[in-house]
């Protein structure tokens, strides 16, 4: 990976993260296509909620290089569900409190699923009525359900 394509400002634990991300994505799609969504989840969410320290700006640089590594580096399309598996697999390793969630709505008569990670409650990576939009599909150790 070319270094000269960071921002100066970002620093090595930020690229650490980009490189991380953009190994684990096309494993994550992999993983989902050999394994099946909940061997894939139990694999890389682990119980879908990770108990970890609270670092909200620590969560939300991991999130921009998630972001960044499907958007400049993977070969692999990453979905919301591939970059959410991912995301919270690099929080976990890094000890961060994270929750991965589900959510669905229909709009105009269709179906529609959408995959996020929160922090603390916060959607990161994401707008933040995210859980408003979509209706969190609510499972065993999952946060409390949330008022619409």
């Amino acid at each position: 990976m070319d270094s000269s394509r960071f921002a100066p400002a970002e620093r090595a634990g930020d690229r650490g993260a980009v490189l991380a991300a953009s190994l684990m994505l096309p494993l994550a799609g992999l993983a989902l296509h050999l394994l099946g969504a909940r061997r894939a989840l139990r694999l890389f969410a682990g119980d879908l909620r990770c108990e970890g320290r609270s670092a909200p700006r620590a969560a939300e640089q991991v999130a921009r290089a998630v972001e960044r590594a499907g958007r400049e580096y993977s070969l692999y399309p990453a979905d919301c569900l591939v970059r959410s598996l991912v995301l919270a697999w690099l929080l976990r390793r890094r000890g961060i409190a994270a929750e991965f969630r589900l959510g669905a709505r229909t709009l105009t008569g269709r179906f529609e699923a959408h995959a996020w990670v929160e922090h603390g409650g916060v959607p990161l990576g994401e707008d933040a009525d995210v859980a408003r939009i979509f209706d969190a599909f609510e499972y065993p150790g999952s946060a409390t359900p949330r008022p619409r």
